[in-house]
Formats: structure tokens, C-alpha cells, sequence
């Protein structure tokens, strides 16, 4: 396994081809970084990819990254949006310049092997309540989301879909603000 914190992505013609448009865990760049992190043995959960920010969760370190998105990375991104012809690229992640480092916890949808839970040291942070229930079918579904504690976030279509709703495409049809 190689221990360098830089991480380097190529987005090769295979890349483009397994990718998929409008969509933030399986772009052009997140598939990119899942065959890197493949490539050097590395495990590698919940990568996503938008026009400002790459986050992704290695297991193994218990850590989330968060990255400014390179301007090339959002230029392809953009590209493969609107339909275009997207030319292979490459780009590098630097670990050490992450934005934001978090620790992994455990939440819906992941592993168990990230169960540590987070310990709270006063009131006013914020901790996020899942409640599921479970359907006729045997299938779970979120029955109630609850912010205790800070500011809650903002309603939106994170929790629903990773398709992308808001972006360069949908600020130019004027579409990105509206309430479905």
C-alpha cells in the first residue's frame, strides 16, 4: 500500500466511459478517485464530487476529507453535465491540504466498521437524530429526522438522491432554487 498523502487521479477514457452524468458519487473525478484509491489498495467509501467540494471517507484512518474542487475538475464536471466531449485529464489530491478533515462516524448507510459515536462536550453543538421504521415489505426507511442542539440544516435533497441539484447547468436554466 503506498503511504504517500498525495493521491494521483487520472481520468483515462475508461474513466469517462463508466461515469455517469449529474451525479455526485459516480462523475467523471469520483470514479476517477475510486479507481486511484483502488489502484494503491486503499478502501475508500462515500465519494462525492460537486462543483465546490471532493469528500470522501477512508475507513482504515476513520477520517473524512473535504477539498476545494481544482477549477479543471470543475470545468469536466460542467462538460459532462451539459453532454459535451470531455478529454481525459489528471489531477492530485493532497491530503495534507485537505479543507477539512472530520472523523468518520457512524451514520445510516455506513459500514460497521465505523461505530465510533461522537461525544458531545456541550449543548450547542449539533447532533443529527435518525428514527427508522420498518415497511411491510422488511425494508427500513427514514420515518423522522431530527437536529438537536446548533443550527439545523437546511432542507434539501441530500438525504434523498445524489443527483445533482444545484450547479453551473441548472443556476444558468434558473432552475436551482425550486421546490419540488
Amino acid at each position: 500500500m503506498n503511504k504517500s498523502p498525495i493521491l494521483h487521479v487520472d481520468c483515462d477514457r475508461e474513466v469517462i466511459a463508466k461515469s455517469i452524468a449529474c451525479n455526485t458519487s459516480q462523475c467523471v473525478a469520483a470514479t476517477g478517485i475510486k479507481e486511484a484509491f483502488r489502484a494503491i489498495g486503499v478502501d475508500v467509501h462515500f465519494v462525492y464530487v460537486d462543483m465546490s467540494t471532493i469528500r470522501f471517507t477512508l475507513p482504515d484512518h476513520e477520517k473524512r476529507y473535504v477539498f476545494f474542487t481544482p477549477p479543471k475538475v470543475q470545468l469536466c464536471i460542467w462538460q459532462t453535465d451539459q453532454g459535451m466531449q470531455v478529454t481525459p485529464m489528471s489531477f492530485q489530491l493532497d491530503r495534507r491540504k485537505a479543507a477539512q478533515v472530520l472523523t468518520a462516524i457512524r451514520h445510516m448507510g455506513n459500514l460497521p466498521t465505523l461505530q465510533r459515536k461522537p461525544k458531545l462536550k456541550s449543548k450547542s453543538k449539533a447532533v443529527l437524530k435518525i428514527k427508522t421504521a420498518k415497511l411491510a415489505s422488511g425494508k427500513q426507511t427514514i420515518s423522522k429526522i431530527a437536529v438537536e442542539g446548533g443550527k439545523p440544516p437546511r432542507r434539501g435533497s441530500f438525504l434523498r438522491s445524489s443527483n445533482r441539484r444545484f450547479g453551473m447547468r441548472l443556476l444558468r436554466e434558473g432552475i436551482a432554487f425550486s421546490r419540488n
